[in-house]
């Protein structure tokens, strides 16, 4: 809520994300960016470990973590964090000069605890630096996710005993 709630903030971080778009070409100008590629590309927000309250009330010790991100998505704060850029955190991480780099605190070679705010995820990531440029050889990742249905199906008994529908000829 208070990064939502600044909106000087989230004003300059459109502007990064819609000039970025157009970079990237994405979009042919920046208000073509804001209007038609809301989505992408994703702001993300990174710091040190620190403690934090997560949404559930639950406190996440700064030793949890190996960094703290935030993401923005549509202008609003993610009240999680995506799987795709959890990745792309964990590959930036492993790559030497980037500011991911730079503040992470990372205890395990190959694996990024990120403390965002509905909790921690561990993601993992493999990079190479070859002939000048760097590779994401591997990223490994783990989802939860609560029960949403729980239900019945009813199959007729000939297909339990392996006649199958387009079998059924009567």
């Amino acid at each position: 809520p208070a990064l939502d709630s600044d909106r000087a903030l989230q004003t300059t971080l459109e502007e990064i994300r819609c000039r970025t778009a157009v970079l990237l070409g994405l979009a042919t100008s920046i208000e073509k960016a804001y209007e038609t590629v809301q989505h992408i590309p994703k702001i993300v927000l990174v710091a040190p470990p620190a403690a934090y309250t997560a949404s559930s009330g639950k406190l996440v010790e700064a030793g949890q973590i190996d960094l703290v991100a935030r993401a923005i998505s549509m202008r609003n704060t993610h009240r999680t964090f995506p799987g795709t850029v959890s990745m792309c955190t964990a590959v930036a991480a492993q790559v030497e000069g980037t500011v991911v780099h730079e503040v992470t605190q990372q205890r395990d070679a190959q694996n990024i605890r990120i403390g965002h705010p509905a909790g921690v995820m561990e993601v993992g990531a493999t990079v190479s630096h070859r002939a000048g440029e760097w590779y994401a050889d591997r990223v490994t990742t783990t989802r939860t996710a609560r029960r949403i249905m729980e239900g019945s199906i009813l199959v007729p008994q000939q297909y339990l005993d392996g006649k199958a529908w387009f079998e059924d000829k009567g």
